[in-house]
């Protein structure tokens, strides 16, 4: 199984500066046994159109990531009798500037650099704070590891230095070892018992009590995780007393000292507080409470509970903003952040 494939565009050793990029050619498949191609430029394959007429292919918005200076275009062609997967590199872009299209993101101060997250590429990317150069830090699972399709939010603990990360696509919360780069899965529909999480949004973790919170869109409420088996509870959904006032929840904070989880809902632009043994909501910070500037698209929630206050994601401005728990008031930190946040 060895079909020929040529690959028009890009030029040979084009330079390449952006997030994706549309690559086409023609294939000469003589037995007939060509099932799919898939190409990729360092980020995950994409499965390009074949028109059979014309012995064509494209792939389309192929997510890029830098390997180096080069970046290579694979191709991934499957045998139709045979299932087998032959990998070839059809080209080679050079790419000396970069942006990373983010979705969720972690600061690690002890090594000064941000650890950031991309839907699209699947990967694992670290961002030195102070020159902007960027690392891969894993895209695809060591040995034995498990892989992740799109990761979205991420949580560091830096005694471990182990990373957390969300995957809504594999409805799945991972753990990353930032040493060796190997991966594993918490919990999944495969690992750990109970309710699948059906739109996982954004989490927290209790490394003391073992166990996460992870906002579901899907049910409107709070998923308990299990960090020993993977096992998941829900402990706040549409059906509890206060369930119609968490339309949209996306990030959580837990405040472990007040046993509260701060929560952003994007439905209600406002930051809710609920607590966790009465299973009370109540709004913190809102268009009627605090000043400041509204928040619009709230997302990650982060806790700084040195200072009494949430420190927040907001999509629709790009701007990472302050809330304070005591007042609800809110301050721009960084207005019109550099990121691109999916």
């Amino acid at each position: 199984f060895s079909p020929a494939l040529e690959v028009h565009f890009p030029p040979p050793n084009a330079h390449f500066s952006g997030a994706s990029i549309d690559v086409q050619g023609r294939y000469l498949d003589a037995g007939n046994d060509l099932a799919k191609i898939e190409i990729g430029a360092g980020g995950r394959p994409v499965t390009a159109t074949l028109d059979p007429v014309t012995q064509t292919w494209r792939a389309v918005d192929i997510p890029i990531i830098p390997m180096g200076v080069s970046i290579p275009i694979t191709a991934f062609l499957t045998s139709s009798s045979s299932g087998e997967i032959t990998k070839k590199q059809v080209g080679l872009l050079d790419s000396n500037a970069f942006l990373v299209r983010a979705t969720g993101i972690a600061f690690d101060q002890l090594k000064s650099r941000a650890l950031v997250t991309d839907f699209r590429l699947g990967a694992l990317v670290s961002v030195d704070i102070a020159n902007g150069d960027r690392t891969l830090v894993t895209k695809q699972p060591t040995e034995g590891g498990q892989s992740f399709q799109s990761p979205t939010a991420i949580k560091l603990d830096p005694a471990s230095n182990n990373l957390y990360l969300l995957d809504p696509n594999l409805s799945a919360l991972m753990e990353i070892n930032l040493f060796t780069g190997q991966s594993n899965t918490l919990s999944s529909p495969e690992i750990g018992t109970g309710p699948v999480l059906s739109n996982p949004r954004g989490f927290d973790i209790d490394l003391l009590s073992s166990q996460a919170l992870v906002a579901d869109s899907k049910i409107n409420g709070l998923f308990s995780v299990s960090l020993d088996d993977g096992g998941r509870s829900i402990i706040f959904d549409k059906t509890s007393p206060d369930g119609s006032l968490l339309p949209s929840p996306q990030g959580v904070a837990i405040d472990r000292n007040r046993n509260k989880a701060l929560i952003a809902d994007n439905q209600r632009h406002a930051l809710l507080e609920l607590d966790l043994t009465t299973f009370e909501l109540n709004v913190i910070s809102d268009i009627d409470t605090g000043s400041g500037a509204s928040l619009i698209s709230p997302r990650d929630v982060h806790l700084d509970a040195l200072n009494n206050r949430v420190i927040l994601l907001d999509t629709a401005q790009a701007a990472i903003m302050a809330i304070d728990l005591a007042t609800g008031d809110r301050q721009v930190l960084f207005p019109r952040c550099s990121w691109v946040w999916g």
